[in-house]
């Protein structure tokens, strides 16, 4: 592969795995109301 294959590959990584880690940290931190609150005001 090539080195922008991997930094492409290394980038999505990346991207995908962000969302979990702030799941970690918001279910720690946060009320289920804000939660939910928060879901929903995103979209």
């Amino acid at each position: 592969m090539t080195r922008r294959g991997w930094a492409l590959f290394a980038a999505m990584a990346v991207i995908w795995g962000i969302p979990y880690l702030l799941i970690k940290i918001a279910v720690g931190q946060l009320t289920p109301a804000s939660l939910v609150f928060l879901r929903t005001a995103i979209g």
